[in-house]
């Protein structure tokens, strides 16, 4: 409504076309919808952290420091941008497994497995689609744990 209403500008207009800002919204409240429903609250905090901090940590660092590497689809994803998503998501995810007493042994292969698929499928997907991969790979790794 508020991309059809030309409202939220700082959301919506962004100088490539993304279908992210839609998308936003339907994952964060899928996230929801499952943790309250298996009363899991890791499956909310640690994907919503991933789209918010480490998302925007591998734009930011893109758009700093992404001519300076190696750049994928058409400068759309570089390494710059996928380095600062991995360490913000291997970051986060120590954080939140800790903070839910996750073994040391736990916390480092969920930490490494989840850091780096997510990094992978956050690369892959491209015009906002990360929005909703992101999240998704995420649940389904902490899921398998």
């Amino acid at each position: 409504i508020t991309y059809l209403k030309d409202m939220l500008h700082s959301i919506h207009k962004t100088k490539r076309y993304s279908i992210g800002s839609i998308i936003f919204p339907i994952a964060v409240y899928f996230c929801f919808l499952l943790a309250e429903m298996t009363n899991n609250k890791l499956l909310f905090f640690l994907p919503v952290s991933l789209l918010t901090i480490s998302d925007t940590a591998a734009e930011t660092a893109g758009k700093r420091w992404g001519y300076l590497s190696k750049q994928f689809f058409n400068g759309q994803k570089t390494m710059a941008g996928s380095l600062a998503f991995l360490v913000t998501a291997a970051i986060i995810s120590i954080g939140w497994l800790y903070y839910f007493n996750f073994s040391l042994q736990q916390i480092i292969i969920i930490t490494l497995i989840l850091s780096f698929s997510a990094t992978i499928i956050e690369l892959l997907t491209l015009k906002g689609w990360d929005n909703l991969t992101v999240p998704i790979i995420t649940v389904f790794i902490l899921w398998l744990f």
